[in-house]
């Protein structure tokens, strides 16, 4: 069983596995990120399987290990655009008492694509260029013809200019072409289907 992100805290990851207990599911033999933020991999060390990552999100995560969570360190990485106002007022709400913030990198660390096999299931990680964040990594299961997205299609806070967005947002929308694929399951949203997804963008 492959969990696909971390979530954002141990709070996250209890919600995540509830139901599995409720439902007899499979509990998850290990954790693939689809990119660096923190609301999609805070939540790593509340786990105890192993967790796989492009190169590039553990680079990332490696940086962020080093953050000191002071409100002075805060207001820096503010003023010189390490973070942005969107993602330092959720880490507040989700972390009143941010001593309590501990990040982790992943156990397994990938370039370009890592194939997995989950009894008879083939889930293939692929890094994909998008104007989300430069480390986007897809999960493509082509038995079933799902993809699971993260956020490759939102806006980059950390990096979002317009134009630039459009640019990367027409690079993904023509890799996704070449993908057989007919159900997409996005970070924030519900599964929508392929004709639905391109259409949109």
């Amino acid at each position: 069983a492959l969990m696909v992100v971390a979530g954002n805290a141990v709070g996250h990851v209890t919600v995540y596995k509830d139901p599995l207990d409720r439902l007899g599911l499979a509990k998850p033999d290990c954790v693939a990120l689809t990119h660096w933020l923190w609301d999609h991999t805070y939540g790593l060390p509340a786990l105890d399987c192993p967790s796989i990552a492009c190169t590039q999100t553990n680079l990332y995560l490696a940086d962020m290990m080093r953050w000191d969570w002071s409100e002075e360190a805060m207001a820096e990485r503010l003023r010189t655009g390490e973070d942005n106002e969107f993602c330092d007022r959720e880490i507040r709400v989700a972390y009143p008492d941010r001593s309590l913030i501990t990040i982790r990198q992943a156990d397994i660390a990938f370039t370009d694509v890592l194939t997995l096999r989950l009894g008879g299931i083939t889930c293939e990680l692929r890094q994909m260029e998008n104007p989300h964040t430069a480390d986007g990594v897809m999960i493509y299961i082509p038995e079933e013809k799902v993809i699971f997205l993260g956020d490759a299609d939102c806006e980059g806070h950390h990096h979002g200019r317009e134009p630039l967005y459009k640019e990367k947002l027409d690079t993904l929308y023509r890799s996704m072409q070449r993908i057989d694929f007919h159900t997409c399951v996005q970070g924030h949203e519900t599964p929508v289907t392929r004709e639905a997804l391109l259409a949109y963008w």
